[in-house]
């Protein structure tokens, strides 16, 4: 069997599906960083509370463009998240229960660091 050029691997369907999820997650992350960078320039500067899931999700539904860029910004930081997600599905999926045990105590983890407050 011929080797492809350059010495990549051919790309397995999880590589494909991780792919076109991520790059979904990127525009999707983009532009919604970029609607609420026009609201903020249109609309002045915020007033509102500080950054944080207690006061983002109230200036979302004023349509606060600051609180949007936010979300934009979180939705980023959620792509790591959907690469534990689809890794656990895809190995309980072909029965590689160590691995799929492995995925599941990373996403517990990152659960648990998301929601924990280290104030």
């Amino acid at each position: 069997m011929k080797e492809p050029e350059g010495g990549a691997q051919p790309a397995s369907s999880l590589d494909r599906r991780l792919a076109s999820v991520v790059c979904v997650e990127m525009y999707l992350a983009g532009l919604v960083m970029a609607l609420g960078l026009l609201l903020t320039l249109l609309g002045g500067a915020s007033g509102g509370e500080g950054p944080g899931p207690d006061g983002l999700f109230p200036r979302l539904l004023l349509g606060d463009g600051a609180a949007i860029a936010s979300l934009g910004i979180l939705l980023l930081l959620a792509i790591p998240v959907t690469f534990v997600v689809y890794a656990f599905a895809y190995f309980a999926r072909r029965r590689e229960y160590a691995f799929a045990a492995a995925s599941a105590v990373v996403l517990l983890l990152l659960l648990a660091g998301a929601f924990t407050r280290l104030d």
